[in-house]
């Protein structure tokens, strides 16, 4: 059975104010065999982990060949997405970063002569 890569940024549930983080960057690996009930699936496991999903960023299929070059935590990850069904990956930053329109954190701005 295939496993599939969904990627998302996604922000903590609750208010702005109790928020840790500033958002994560999520990559859930699904083995299932209809890609869209895995992405369905992953909504709802990074819902589950108290956080909000944007859309899709990137989708990825992982086979055996694929998993061969990539690295000793990737491939643990890969392992326990065969064992258990899935394996969520969150990849947090701190709040005083943001997400710019090309979905990638970027320092938050402050206006000139400011410190």
């Amino acid at each position: 059975m295939p496993v599939y890569c969904f990627s998302y940024a996604a922000r903590e549930k609750g208010e702005p104010q109790i928020r840790k983080f500033g958002g994560a960057f999520v990559n859930v690996l699904i083995s299932y065999k209809d890609p869209y009930y895995g992405e369905r699936l992953a909504r709802m496991l990074i819902r589950e982990a108290g956080w909000i999903p944007s859309k899709l960023k990137e989708y990825s299929i992982w086979t055996i060949q694929v998993v061969r070059k990539k690295t000793k935590l990737q491939k643990r990850y890969y392992k326990e997405a065969l064992q258990t069904g899935y394996c969520v990956i969150l990849h947090t930053y701190p709040s005083d970063k943001r997400i710019s329109r090309s979905g990638k954190p970027s320092a938050s701005r402050k206006g000139r002569g400011q410190d």
